[in-house]
């Protein structure tokens, strides 16, 4: 066992390298970007990417997601049986972006819009998806092929839009990188797929069989971009593309928090598929209370952390044009831990149990709520209703798939992982915001900030550990061994 919690290990290492990787290179490029293109054309690009993520919606089909997880239940030795699934899948994905990527054309060119141009380019999403089979090194667990081609392409986005992104004429330019690097990222991965299978003849019977399976996923896989996207769609027919462009920047910077959060479930999502699979609960059990644990201290940092800096943070970051976004990102702020947890139950219990139907059932659950709240609070608040939205969202999504397996798994002990982190991150957040009151330089205070956060928060988090005997400390021992 202390092999696999190794592998678990450096597979979790590898993606969480490359999430902070995507923390580190938003925060280079987006105070350069805010002030270059300005708000309103961040606005242009968040609403014409939200309507292009509808149509990458349905070519993915929620293929990620159930790709994973049926590579990760092949045995790897038999490559007959991997050849035909792989197989299987790509034919159904092919067909499915084949379709999307006419009706996405059709769009752009039969509904004049003056962001016709910008649209087109981000066309270019929807074609990577058609050529992402990153699901199928995630289901082998080979971390190591995905992080490396991703460092080499965002290190070099990064370049290209400080080289050629100079005006607010440039947002074609800009659209062109983020969507060209997301395309061309793809492609490479082709370049070792073939080192693991070969593509073999599928009989047709056997793609409709896969259409089936992945229909009830591709529901929830809907209603999950429904209330990722519909807050930003709804703000942009408001035509205020510049409080757009602050709740645009304020989501971003919530994503980038809560990717950190995600690599943990990325990587569980096979190694629990492969557990459940072969019966062995008390492993599974042990990853659980584990993984859990780990969370919330993760999350209660981040939220806490960034609710305590924002006032700070956001001017300096993105400047005075965006000062909005800061009680935007506050209210963000409450929703971290609550879409870590989600993230938990959705990737470590519901999805390697084939318990599509809770999940489906609970996005559904939470897109008909954000719906319903944006068309209430975005007239009457903007952005900070649909920020409010948002919250409710996940609070909900939370519920509807954490009490249908609360007699089935050991989740109860999970949810009480979350309890000394909050008191741990309500300290740190007042003591944070306290120091925030100082009048010294807005980036003197913002290190200081940092600084004191971490003071604060990681002896209190060890602390409690050691008084504990917290399982943590164990698991780090048996590490080093």
């Amino acid at each position: 066992m202390i092999k696999n919690e190794k592998k678990v290990t450096v597979n979790f290492l590898y993606q969480l390298t490359y999430q902070l990787l995507l923390v580190i290179m938003p925060l280079i490029t987006a105070p350069y970007i805010s002030r270059v293109l300005g708000a309103t054309n961040t606005g242009i690009y968040s609403y014409t990417y939200a309507v292009a993520a509808y149509f990458m919606m349905f070519s993915s089909l929620g293929i990620d997601i159930y790709g994973n997880r049926c590579i990760a239940k092949c045995d790897d030795r038999n490559h007959k049986e991997l050849n035909e699934v792989f197989s299987g899948i790509l034919f159904a994905h092919l067909i499915s972006a084949i379709i999307v990527i006419i009706a996405y054309c059709a769009y752009v060119f039969l509904f004049k819009s003056k962001y016709k141009e910008i649209a087109l380019l981000q066309g270019l999403w929807i074609l990577s998806t058609t050529f992402d089979i990153s699901w199928f090194f995630f289901g082998l667990e080979k971390f190591k092929i995905t992080v490396t081609r991703n460092f080499i392409i965002k290190i070099t986005s990064v370049l290209l839009v400080f080289l050629l992104v100079r005006t607010a004429d440039d947002l074609w330019i800009y659209t062109l990188i983020m969507a060209g690097s997301a395309f061309f990222s793809q492609l490479i991965l082709w370049c070792f797929v073939f080192k693991y299978i070969e593509i073999c003849k599928v009989p047709f019977y056997k793609i409709i069989e896969h259409f089936k399976s992945i229909a009830s996923l591709f529901i929830a896989v809907a209603a999950t971009s429904v209330y990722l996207m519909i807050d930003k769609v709804m703000l942009g027919w408001n035509k205020d593309m510049a409080i757009l462009g602050s709740y645009e920047y304020a989501d971003k910077i919530l994503r980038i928090v809560v990717s950190l959060i995600t690599a943990l479930g990325t990587v569980m999502l096979p190694r629990m598929t492969s557990l459940y699979s072969r019966y062995e609960k008390e492993k599974a059990k042990f990853y659980l209370q584990m993984s859990s644990k780990f969370l919330f201290i993760m999350t209660c940092a981040l939220g806490f952390g960034l609710a305590g800096i924002a006032k700070v943070f956001i001017p300096l970051f993105l400047g005075d044009e965006y000062v909005s976004a800061i009680l935007i990102v506050k209210i963000l702020c409450v929703a971290i831990p609550v879409m870590g947890w989600n993230n938990f139950v959705r990737t470590q219990i519901l999805m390697p149990n084939m318990k599509d139907k809770v999940y489906t059932i609970a996005v559904w659950a939470g897109a008909i709520i954000d719906v319903l709240l944006n068309i209430i609070l975005i007239p009457i608040f903007s952005a900070y209703g649909a920020a409010v939205a948002t919250v409710i969202t996940y609070v909900t999504v939370g519920f509807f798939q954490t009490i249908p397996v609360l007699k089935e798994f050991p989740i109860r002990n999970c949810l009480k992982n979350f309890f000394p982190s909050l008191v741990i991150g309500g300290i740190m957040f007042l003591v944070v915001r306290k120091i925030g009151e100082l009048n010294i330089s807005s980036f003197k205070l913002l290190i200081l900030q940092i600084l004191a956060g971490i003071i604060i928060y990681v002896p209190l988090q060890i602390l409690y550990m050691f008084l504990s005997n917290d399982d943590i400390l164990k698991y780090v021992r048996n590490l080093k061994r």
